[in-house]
């Protein structure tokens, strides 16, 4: 009986995108912060990403995503990055232009995702 109200507990509050972050958040670095939420918009291909460094909130937006691939290699490739905040700093230290590379033992779970 007590484990039937673990695990409907456990589904309330561990849902599909709750992994997600986790799994997010253990790969990006320090400097960027730690993603707080993810929205993903698969009908008009954006993505939005509120991320909190110190106190301090940034966004993320990536308008038009899609993924190609050349030859063996993955890439998420987009039309426009927006962001808001502390992010923007973050970012500059980057050249992130609008393709970017995906792991290939990564890619399956960006196209789940995605």
């Amino acid at each position: 009986m007590i484990v039937k109200k673990i695990r409907r507990l456990t589904k309330k509050v561990f849902n599909s995108k709750t992994y997600v972050l986790f799994f997010l958040n253990r790969y990006i670095p320090d400097n960027l912060g730690k993603i707080e939420d993810l929205q993903i918009d698969r009908e008009s291909k954006n993505i939005s990403v509120d991320l909190k460094k110190e106190g301090k909130s940034g966004k993320i937006e990536v308008i038009k995503y899609r993924i190609i691939y050349e030859g063996t290699k993955g890439y998420l490739i987009y039309d426009k990055l927006q962001t808001q905040g502390y992010i923007t700093k973050a970012l500059a230290a980057y050249n992130i232009d609008k393709k970017i590379f995906i792991k290939p033992q990564y890619i399956k779970l960006v196209e789940k995702v995605i």
